[in-house]
């Protein structure tokens, strides 16, 4: 008895499992992939951050010290690739 239910539970277990990725369809050589092909152009993106002046945490749009917050806010996105605007 004990033999036919680890046989049901490993059958089960193998009727669940994840497909396996499809083979390729030929081989694949260098020739065959451009530059254009592994990168992909991305469109310019931006994040607007507004908020009421609240120094030093966010003060004013534009000055010298727009406050550490926006400082903050601007290194992050930027590992991103996402410029950041503050009004």
């Amino acid at each position: 008895m004990p033999r036919i239910l680890v046989l049901c539970f490993a059958w089960l277990l193998v009727a669940c499992s994840q497909p396996e990725d499809p083979p390729l369809q030929g081989p694949v050589t260098a020739a065959m992939t451009t530059e254009s092909d592994l990168v992909a152009p991305q469109p310019a993106r931006k994040v607007i951050i507004a908020a009421d002046p609240w120094c030093p945490h966010n003060c004013g749009a534009g000055s010298d010290r727009e406050g550490y917050i926006v400082d903050i806010a601007r290194e992050a996105f930027a590992m991103a690739g996402i410029e950041v605007e503050y009004i």
